[in-house]
């Protein structure tokens, strides 16, 4: 047992008042005449016994007493944790609602959403008035950075609604201590309202702090049969006008409960592509593919479609992209086309094919150019080499092929720089091509079968290379000495490809061999930037387009497809490729275009982060351990269900407060002397 005012026991020293009363009784005593006086010994002896049981029962009753009194004014207390006695003049007061999809579950008391929000006003009810808070959800919100009175708390805790975005506990705990950090307050207390997911749930990454109290309120909901589309994607990623596609669905079972003929549909657009049905038993997950028609050019909106209930938000999942009607090549050669680019390249309509002499080229149109094919060029001069390095980091592709004789010197500096072996001595042996990459992008869909002995590519001139610089490069097709003829090595955004012998046919069979035409047809088609087909709310991730200035006063923005939503994204990037930033302004899942002035230039997909439709949750023990086992001293778990979380933290810091208990006492001894005096004569 302790005491919150200690100095008042010295008021125990009134003790003695009674005993010294007791003591030198003051009493008067009446003489008595008797006629008779042989009663008057035993009447003495018994007289005397009984007046000394009183006198000592009154006396013991008031020492009581006063004890009692003494004690309520020193308000004992037993302690029930290390924060008894804690609470000082001015606290400061971190409380998060968790305001995720899953908290729209359900338990004995209703939606865990509503139980947060009233376990949140319990909280401040333990605090004094003049005390500050702070309220804080998923969407971290700017108009809850900041300390609050307690009013103004619970005026923001009444507009808080359920929120498509989660965080990790961890990115919670630092916001809560960012703001509270650069306050002098000694006493900092930080609560979280969550049913705690483990997709979610990181207190491992939480590092200790000695300045700040946790405290974890885990709210527990019925289990709820759910089914969920977790991803999508393309068997291939190139997209062209009239090429069959082959999508990709995976859908996850978050339940026990095994599903059969649960239906799923495709649209596109707005017109139905696809549907089929699938089985999934419990907690299993399944890939099915979707086959249709991209009949035009254009951009696609698509939209996967299962019915389940009661769990709804994962039931749809969006995605978005673009069909390529042609892909932009520049060749830059010495003066004399090459008859085999300009044959495959210049006759199909999925390329708009240009060249130029490397003697007159105009830098500027670089940008517009998806693939450039440096061919056969003697020597690169540093304006030309300046000008390719920016085109391949803004994210375009460049094939090289090198001239019969060379400047090596000017290949040397326009290739060291990207980080690309230089090209070294002509060799004139004759090489077999023995090996080719058939997992690489270029390779896929090439071949219905790979024959045992395939016919390869025979090389009669190739150049030795300087293979210091091997970062992150990959050979495509390899000679039987250990040298690449093809090799490709990404350059930050783009991909610079290396041949390592001239594209004629007196240094090699490639040129009219069956491999050239699929391999420069796959190397122009991958040039096509990698748009991603979805991206997840709250995530603020980076949205690459092709640069396209606004024209005039028009300035690019991200507008709803099937809403009222238009906002101004931050703009990032230079020249080739830019990225765009949401910043948590997209609050809704669906399809939304990115539009320069009045023309729309791509279209993106939001979905809901899928972590909420893991149903796993830590349970009350579980959360100690890991407070444990991460060395969170700092941290308790709350877990009394059934008394007000007031009452629960006011015991917490001040333990069982035994005040009361002694002024009854005290009262109970006075009224116990007072019946005795009166009743016992």
């Amino acid at each position: 047992m302790q005491f919150i005012h200690p100095f008042f026991l010295f008021g125990l020293a009134a003790i003695a008042i009674p005993v010294i009363i007791h003591l030198f009784n003051f009493r008067k005593f009446k003489r008595v005449l008797f006629t008779n006086v042989r009663f008057i010994k035993d009447i003495q002896q018994q007289t005397r016994k009984q007046s000394r049981l009183k006198h000592l029962i009154i006396l013991a009753l008031r020492i009581l007493a006063i004890i009692s009194l003494v004690l309520a004014f020193a308000q004992p207390f037993i302690p029930l944790s290390k924060l008894a006695n804690n609470i000082e003049s001015s606290n400061l007061v971190s409380v998060y609602v968790d305001n995720s999809f899953s908290m729209e579950a359900q338990n004995d008391d209703g939606m865990l959403f509503e139980m947060a929000r009233k376990k949140a006003a319990e909280i401040v009810a333990a605090y004094k008035a003049g005390d500050k808070f702070q309220l804080l959800t998923n969407d971290f919100e700017g108009l809850h950075q900041r300390l609050v009175t307690r009013d103004e708390y619970l005026e923001l805790l009444s507009t808080i609604e359920i929120s498509a975005s989660a965080q990790f506990t961890s990115e919670v705990i630092k916001r809560q201590k960012d703001l509270l950090k650069a306050s002098p307050s000694k006493n900092k207390s930080l609560y979280l309202i969550s049913d705690f997911q483990k997709s979610t749930t990181d207190l491992a990454a939480i590092p200790y702090d000695s300045g700040v109290q946790i405290f974890l309120v885990p709210l527990k909901a019925y289990p709820s049969p759910d089914i969920s589309i977790d991803s999508c994607w393309f068997a291939s990623p190139i997209h062209q006008a009239g090429k069959n596609v082959k999508l990709f669905v995976k859908v996850k079972n978050q339940s026990e409960q095994p599903y059969e003929r649960v239906p799923l549909k495709l649209t596109i657009n707005g017109n139905q592509k696809a549907a089929t049905s699938f089985d999934l038993p419990p907690f299993g997950e399944q890939q099915i593919e979707l086959g249709y028609n991209d009949p035009e050019a254009g951009i696609r909106y698509g939209t996967v479609e299962i019915t389940d209930h009661p769990i709804v938000y994962d039931d749809k999942f969006y995605f978005a992209y673009q069909v390529t009607s042609e892909i932009p090549v520049l060749v830059i050669d010495n003066g004399n086309p090459n008859v085999f680019l300009a044959a495959l390249l210049k006759n199909d309509s999925s390329f708009r094919y240009t060249r130029q002499d490397e003697r007159s080229l105009d830098y500027s149109v670089f940008n517009k150019y998806r693939l450039i094919i440096l061919d056969a060029v003697p020597s690169v001069s540093s304006g030309l080499a300046q000008e390719l390095q920016r085109f391949v980091t803004n994210g375009g592709s460049l094939l090289v092929s090198p001239p019969e004789q060379m400047d090596a010197a000017s290949y040397k500096n326009f290739l060291n720089p990207l980080q690309i072996p230089s090209y070294g001595a002509l060799k004139k042996t004759r090489q077999k091509v023995i090996s080719i990459a058939l997992n690489h992008p270029v390779f896929q869909e090439v071949f219905d079968h790979i024959p045992e002995n395939m016919d390869l590519p025979v090389v009669s001139a190739w150049y030795e290379l300087d293979n210091r610089s091997r970062s992150g490069r990959e050979n495509l097709m390899e000679m039987q000495n250990g040298t690449p003829f093809l090799s490709v090595q990404p350059v930050q955004k783009g991909r610079v490809y290396l041949l390592n012998s001239p594209l004629n046919l007196a240094s090699s069979t490639f040129p009219q061999h069956a491999l050239f035409v699929p391999v420069i047809y796959k190397i122009a088609l991958l040039s096509e930037p990698d748009h991603k087909l979805w991206y997840t709310l709250g995530g603020d991730e980076r949205i690459a387009y092709k640069n396209e200035q606004p024209a005039g006063d028009a300035i690019i923005k991200i507008r709803q497809l099937k809403g009222t939503l238009e906002f101004i994204p931050e703009q990032a990037g230079g020249a080739g490729i830019s990225g765009l930033f949401v910043h948590r302004q997209v609050k809704e899942a669906g399809h939304y275009e990115v539009i320069n002035g009045e023309e729309v230039m791509m279209g993106v997909a939001f979905n809901y982060t899928r972590a909420e439709s893991e149903p796993g949750a830590y349970t009350t023990d579980e959360l100690k351990d890991m407070c444990a086992k991460a060395g969170m001293k700092n941290a308790t778990v709350l877990e009394q269900p059934t008394k007000n979380l007031t009452e629960v933290i006011d015991e917490l810091y001040s333990g069982i407060r035994l005040w009361k208990l002694f002024i009854i006492l005290a009262l109970v001894f006075l009224g116990a002397e007072v019946s005795i005096l009166r009743f016992w004569k």
